[in-house]
């Protein structure tokens, strides 16, 4: 039996409007328990879920005929025909249904806030709201050195924290510099380029910190430098597969 639920927590299992808030925060769910992803790491099954929340197949059935919109809204949804024999032959799936139910990794997360009687689910709902709390801590702190006649910045350990709660950024903070620095934002020694230095950063004298304003101009050029990679290394992957450069004149490659 799982303890009472407390009354911030609360605010998750009945409130769509603060499920909303949390709703990219899916690096939660690798913190608290492996997801039993398809194998092609992105989709779980309802028996998939089931076991990841320690409930009943019927229970999370049950859950999601109560919330469907919610959970269409988020991922949720029920493949059948074609697209459903591929995902048999991807992954092995043995099933002779017609129809077969996928949960995404924001779909699982909607689930983790709506599901009470389940202590994984509990664990997801308290490190969303341990996070907020610590965020605000920093927050809180940077209006107050502003008080003090600092400028408002944050350091960079404050902005990587900040981008995951507020923004969904899968990354910790050395792997957004290393974004930035593939984005040309930022110099190979870390410091910001010329272009971008006294727009977006302060210099305290000893390192460079970032102004709130910045922050979400910082987070699209990293995410878009990673959707670039991604692509590339997807073009890399079936130019291998399908042999490509193999019959070039000379045996070019």
């Amino acid at each position: 039996m799982t303890d009472p639920i407390i009354p911030n927590e609360m605010v998750l299992t009945e409130s769509r409007t603060a499920r909303q808030q949390y709703g990219n925060r899916i690096d939660v769910l690798d913190k608290v328990r492996a997801v039993p992803f398809l194998p092609d790491d992105l989709h779980v099954t309802t028996e998939g879920v089931s076991a990841f929340f320690d409930v009943s197949i019927e229970t999370i059935r049950q859950l999601v005929h109560r919330n469907l919109e919610e959970l269409q809204a988020n991922g949720y949804r029920v493949i059948s025909g074609a697209e459903l024999s591929d995902i048999k032959s991807l992954s092995g799936l043995g099933t002779r249904a017609r129809s077969l139910a996928l949960f995404d990794r924001r779909t699982l997360l909607n689930v983790a806030m709506l599901l009470r009687d389940s202590e994984v689910a509990r664990q997801v709902r308290r490190y969303l709201l341990d996070s907020e709390q610590a965020v605000r801590i920093i927050e809180a702190d940077a209006v107050a050195r502003r008080a003090a006649g600092d400028p408002l910045t944050w350091t960079w350990t404050e902005a990587a924290a900040i981008a995951r709660q507020r923004y969904g950024l899968p990354w910790g903070e050395e792997q957004w510099r290393r974004k930035l620095r593939q984005a040309g934002v930022l110099k190979q020694a870390g410091g910001p380029k010329a272009k971008y230095a006294k727009r977006l950063f302060w210099f305290t004298g000893s390192a460079w910190e970032i102004h709130p304003h910045a922050l979400p101009e910082l987070i699209r050029e990293a995410v878009q430098v990673d959707e670039q990679l991604r692509a590339f290394q997807g073009i890399q992957t079936r130019l291998e597969l399908d042999g490509v450069g193999r019959e070039l004149p000379g045996g070019a490659r």
